[in-house]
């Protein structure tokens, strides 16, 4: 799956099918609608024990994963 890590709203996680939406395409729609910069993007999987985070966004200029988000994802996702 791929993810942007927005400043506001945390963690947007989405099932890429054919690489559509790209990274470029859900940063530009969450900017759009919600202002704010982007911290980080990537790609992210589930061992079923843990999330890891890793990767860039090429549509994205390489903004890529940061050493903080799987744990600040697991926390996102504790909080629903």
């Amino acid at each position: 799956m791929k993810y942007i890590r927005h400043n506001v709203l945390g963690f947007v996680v989405w099932h890429s099918i054919g690489g559509k939406p790209s990274h470029k395409e859900m940063a530009d729609f969450v900017l759009q609608a919600h202002g704010g910069e982007l911290l980080s993007a990537g790609f992210v999987l589930s061992d079923c024990k843990e999330l890891h985070c890793f990767g860039d966004s090429a549509s994205l200029d390489m903004l890529a994963a940061r050493d903080d988000d799987a744990a600040a994802l697991q926390k996102q996702l504790e909080a629903i």
